[in-house]
C-alpha cells in the first residue's frame, strides 16, 4: 500500500457530513502508517516513481528505477508497463509545480534531477496505438462469443440435448431432482414461522439487530411489509 495518493485514501475511505467514522479512521491510519518512511530502506542509487499515460486511465505507484537508468532504457520498460511504442512514446518528469519533457535519451534520470514521489509521465504519440479509446483497459469491447441456436442444435454435448435424452427415458425427469429439500421454497423444507402481530413492538427501528447467516450487526431501518 506504499506510495498510495492522498485522492485514492479519499476514494477509499469515503466521508459522512466531511468526517471519517472513527473505525474507519483508525483503518486509514493503520494503511498509511509507513508512508512518511516508505523510502527509508531505499538505496540511495534507487528511486521509486508513480508513472500514467495519455491514454490510460491506469497508474502504477513506486516503481522502482535506478538513478543511472538513461532514458532510452526508461521508455523500454514502460513500453512493458503500457504498451506504447518507443519510438511514437514522449516522456515527462512531473516535479511537484514543474513539468520537464526528458527528451534526451542518452542522459539519465539523476541528470534530470528526479527524486522519490515524483511522476513519470510518458505520451503515446502513435495513432495506431493499442491503448486508444480503451483498447487496452475497456472490456466491453472485447467480442463475445455467440452463437445462434441452429449451430447450438448441432451440438451433441450440450445440456439441452443431455435432457432431452433424460426425457425420452423418464418423462418426468427433473434437473437438481436431488438437491436437498430443506433449501427455501423446496417441497418439504420448514414452512416460515409466522410473523407477530406485535412486530413493530418487538422490533423497533433503530434497535441494535444481528443478521444471520454471516452474524453481521447494525440498526433496524425499518419495520413493515415489503413488496
Amino acid at each position: 500500500m506504499a506510495g498510495i495518493t492522498p485522492e485514492a485514501v479519499d476514494a477509499m475511505f469515503p466521508r459522512v457530513n466531511g468526517e471519517l467514522h472513527p473505525m474507519t479512521s483508525e483503518l486509514r491510519d493503520y494503511v498509511t502508517a509507513g508512508d512518511s518512511t516508505r523510502y527509508d530502506q531505499l538505496g540511495k542509487e534507487m528511486v521509486r516513481l508513480n508513472v500514467s499515460s495519455n491514454l490510460l486511465i491506469q497508474k502504477w505507484h513506486d516503481i522502482c528505477f535506478a538513478r543511472c537508468t538513461k532514458i532510452l532504457e526508461v521508455k523500454h520498460r514502460l513500453h512493458r508497463h503500457g504498451g506504447a511504442i518507443v519510438d511514437f512514446m514522449e516522456l515527462y518528469l512531473r516535479r511537484g509545480g514543474d513539468t520537464i519533457f526528458l527528451h534526451d535519451d542518452n542522459l539519465t534520470l539523476e541528470d534530470y534531477g528526479v527524486d522519490n514521489g515524483m511522476e513519470l509521465y510518458f505520451k503515446d504519440n502513435d495513432p495506431h496505438s493499442l491503448a486508444k479509446n480503451g483498447g487496452l483497459e475497456d472490456v466491453s469491447l472485447v467480442q463475445k462469443y455467440e452463437i445462434s441456436e441452429e449451430d447450438y442444435e448441432k451440438r451433441e454435448k450440450t445440456l439441452r440435448n443431455y435432457v432431452k435424452k433424460q426425457r425420452e427415458q423418464d418423462p418426468n425427469f427433473r434437473l437438481f431432482a436431488n438437491r436437498p429439500k430443506d433449501l427455501p421454497g423446496q417441497e418439504g423444507a420448514p414452512e416460515r414461522p409466522a410473523t407477530p402481530e406485535n412486530v413493530g413492538e418487538l422490533y423497533t427501528v433503530g434497535a441494535r439487530c444481528q443478521v444471520g447467516p454471516g452474524d453481521r450487526r447494525g440498526a433496524g431501518g425499518y419495520v413493515g411489509p415489503v413488496e
